[in-house]
């Protein structure tokens, strides 16, 4: 049983307490979270998932049959433009969505507004600001893009300085290129600090993703060696691998959350120690009462 109390957003906090309670608030608000992720955007993934897999199988059958024009036949047909078009909206739909939920909640859980939200109450959150999020994602992955390409260190900078983008926004509603300044003023004022935690929490993540998808792994290769020692196609070990990579796409989906939690708490945390936003609300409030 958790006896923790409820994780205060605004307030300062070190490299430390911010990991500590981005586990915390996960603990403590993961029912929403995830059912509202696996309610609005695993479907649509699963769905563009499914149809990548029907057209890669057919696409084999095409050409081990012997038929048609190899591969291209089917991605070149009309069906193949539609399906590869389907797929991409409904990649970038759920991607939208996940980065949407976990700020529109926390927009929600600062204003005390989260008890009690339904599902839907928090997909129709996230449509409102469905474009903005998505201008956000758009605008600062052709930034990282370019900056890359022009010596990749700049790439990482710029991914950096605009990584508090969306919660800036779900928090102050200042729209795609708004928001992505106001990240890139908080970031610049504590960017080693930022670049650490975003650092931390990938090894975090990457060590639960490899704890999750290594056994299939290993279990798999098993399966291939001994498949082609018995002079067979190794139908066991391409089963196996294939369960562990949709394990590994599943875990990681619900791994997202707890990764865009702990960016809200740093923007959080740089907002009061540079600006004392938190504690000015507080002493207006004492003020009034």
């Amino acid at each position: 049983m958790n006896t923790r109390p409820p994780v205060v957003l605004r307030q300062r906090r070190d490299f430390g307490q911010t990991i500590s309670d981005s586990f915390a608030f996960m603990r403590q608000n993961w029912k929403p979270i995830m059912k509202a992720l696996a309610g609005v955007s695993l479907l649509p993934m699963l769905v563009g998932l499914a149809l990548m897999g029907g057209m890669g199988y057919l696409a084999y059958t095409t050409v081990a049959s012997g038929g048609g024009e190899g591969p291209e036949a089917v991605f070149g047909s009309l069906f193949g433009v539609l399906a590869i078009v389907l797929v991409f909206v409904l990649f970038v739909y759920a991607g939208v969505m996940m980065e949407a939920l976990t700020h529109e909640y926390f927009r929600a859980y600062e204003r005390g507004e989260h008890a009690g939200m339904s599902t839907a109450e928090l997909r129709h959150r996230c449509h409102t600001q469905f474009w903005s999020y998505l201008g956000i994602q758009f605008l600062t992955g052709i930034a990282t893009i370019v900056g890359a390409v022009l010596c990749y260190l700049p790439g990482i900078w710029i991914a950096i300085a605009f990584i508090l983008s969306p919660i800036t926004h779900g928090e102050e509603r200042l729209g795609a290129t708004g928001s992505m300044g106001r990240s890139f003023k908080l970031v610049h004022k504590s960017f080693w600090g930022t670049l650490g935690l975003v650092f931390v929490m990938s090894l975090i993540i990457g060590a639960i993703q490899m704890a999750c998808f290594l056994p299939f792994y290993f279990v798999a290769i098993f399966s291939f060696i001994a498949g082609m020692q018995g002079g067979e196609f190794p139908i066991v070990a391409a089963i196996i691998g294939g369960i562990g990579y949709i394990v590994l796409i599943v875990v990681s989906f619900f791994l997202i959350p707890l990764f865009r939690v702990s960016l809200g708490l740093q923007y959080y945390n740089l907002v009061e120690q540079f600006e004392g936003k938190g504690l000015q609300d507080r002493l207006q409030n004492l003020g009034t009462v």
